[in-house]
């Protein structure tokens, strides 16, 4: 495996396929990195310590995550880390919420897998002790997504051996290990996956999953952690970064796509949601700074 030596993260900047309902976006191990300048995340980070310290501030508050020890960082958090350089060595790993193609997964693991990231949403807002088997998991996980190499089951295994951890941690916190999606939330979420944003609307949701508007607003946030509304503007912006990085699309076009009503309103939510606008966020994937911390 190898570890980054320039003490700065190096972020691919573009998703590596492990398994097709899983986008990860980063992972790297790191041996100590100069100060992290304030900015906002645009996905989701789990940071695990192998050895030394790290410490962060996150949306204003010191966390210090010590060996053997994990913190999760959810989207829309500002992250720095000022005091001075880190040392010990560390595993980043950033990952986009679960994609799914119909029939790519028994109903019943995607049930798991969407009840996994809607924990994740919640993030771990304090430094907690990683969970037995987890070290090694990212070791195996880092490992095949820096060198690519790996039979279709043996990427499947490793991501499973991440997630299975990570998600106990993550439950232990919030008590979430029962949470299930129901079947009406279920489709409401296919329809979301499936669409590019332009053919949906929020509004034609609860009685295309047969369920009153109130219902399906309260079992939709208790199953995801979003408004109905909140949570397809998170699919189309992730959709609309794929698609700013072709820099023949013009932005008016993407927000057309996506069904914004103006380029206006798309950059306002873009901004809200990534900390950049389109144009700025276009930029610095064409410098080659890609989409990670």
């Amino acid at each position: 495996m190898r570890i980054s030596q320039t003490k700065e993260p190096l972020w691919y900047g573009r998703n590596r396929t492990m398994v097709d309902w899983m986008p990860f976006v980063a992972a790297h191990h790191v041996r100590g990195f100069n100060p992290i300048a304030p900015h906002r995340l645009n996905l989701h980070e789990v940071a695990v310590v192998e050895t030394g310290q790290l410490d962060l501030t996150l949306d204003g508050r010191r966390v210090a995550v010590s060996a053997g020890h994990l913190t999760v960082i959810p989207p829309r958090t500002e992250i720095r880390s000022e005091e001075g350089p880190n040392t010990g060595q560390y595993f980043w790993i950033g990952l986009r919420p679960a994609r799914f193609t119909p029939g790519s997964l028994p109903a019943s693991v995607r049930d798991e897998v969407m009840a996994f990231f809607a924990t994740l949403e919640g993030g771990l807002p304090e430094a907690r002790p990683a969970p037995g088997g987890l070290v090694p998991a990212v070791h195996d996980l880092v490992e095949v997504l820096q060198d690519g190499a790996s039979s279709g089951l043996d990427r499947l295994a490793r991501v499973l051996g991440f997630v299975a951890p990570l998600d106990r941690a993550l439950s232990e916190r919030s008590g979430a290990a029962s949470r299930r999606v129901p079947p009406p939330i279920r489709t409401a979420l296919d329809l979301i996956h499936s669409s590019s944003g332009a053919d949906l609307h929020v509004a034609d949701l609860p009685a295309r999953c047969g369920l009153s508007r109130t219902t399906f607003n309260a079992w939709f946030r208790e199953a995801t952690g979003e408004t109905p509304l909140a949570y397809l503007n998170q699919h189309r912006i992730h959709r609309a970064r794929e698609w700013l990085a072709d820099p023949e699309m013009p932005v008016t076009d993407i927000a057309a796509r996506l069904g914004f009503s103006s380029s206006q309103y798309f950059a306002s939510v873009f901004r809200r949601l990534t900390g950049l606008s389109p144009s700025a966020y276009r930029a610095r994937v064409a410098a080659g700074a890609g989409s990670g911390p």
